[in-house]
């Protein structure tokens, strides 16, 4: 997938930061294309000096925290009728609204965080936040933190392993199985923190 989509941008490169700028944006609003892999092929460019590596970077970051604000405002302004609207209700479904209000009652801002490095999870669960009326300064700020974690991550592996491609592929899928490794680790440390904190809160009042 890497290969094809090198080529298929590769005749348009003099217009390589705008191509990504608006696929990333794309991704968020849930363009079945994967994000990451879209990340990466920026780093290929930067690595063939196509492109700068940190305007890259900079362009990369606007493109996905801009495809996530896109569809947090669509959630806050227009949340119910686009869930009555045939098309855009196959990619935000009445039963992940559900389920993102009942994450978000467990987990609270932290589900934002999480849901920035989870594919297929981000566009219903921001688009809920919106819904839900989140604080749009809360928002763009626990995501553009997680963004600057993931985003430079993601172009710097395309970077280094530029010119090996078969081997770019399988740290991709290594880097993406360490990363659920990660968000289940963060899951269980937050339960763990809230369990406790619950205890604690008894423990005080029965003093």
């Amino acid at each position: 997938m890497i290969t094809q989509f090198v080529n298929a941008v590769l005749p348009y490169k003099h217009y390589s930061y705008l191509i990504m700028l608006l696929i990333l944006i794309g991704c968020g609003m849930g363009l079945p294309i994967p994000e990451d892999i879209i990340l990466v092929v920026s780093g290929i460019f930067a690595a063939y000096k196509i492109t700068n590596f940190w305007n890259t970077v900079i362009v990369c970051l606007i493109g996905v925290i801009g495809g996530d604000t896109v569809v947090f405002s669509l959630g806050r302004f227009f949340g119910s009728k686009i869930l009555k609207s045939k098309f855009l209700s196959k990619i935000i479904k009445t039963r992940n609204i559900a389920m993102v209000r009942l994450a978000s009652h467990k987990y609270g801002n932290y589900l934002i965080f999480l849901a920035r490095f989870m594919p297929g999870v981000r566009t219903p669960v921001f688009f809920s936040m919106g819904m839900f009326k989140k604080s749009f300064l809360v928002f763009i700020t626990i995501d553009g933190i997680a963004a600057l974690i993931s985003v430079p991550i993601w172009i710097y592996c395309g970077m280094f392993f530029g010119d090996n491609i078969p081997a770019l592929e399988h740290h991709i899928k290594q880097m993406e199985t360490g990363m659920y490794i990660i968000i289940a680790a963060v899951i269980v440390i937050i339960i763990g923190f809230h369990l406790l904190k619950k205890k604690f809160i008894k423990y005080i009042f029965k003093k």
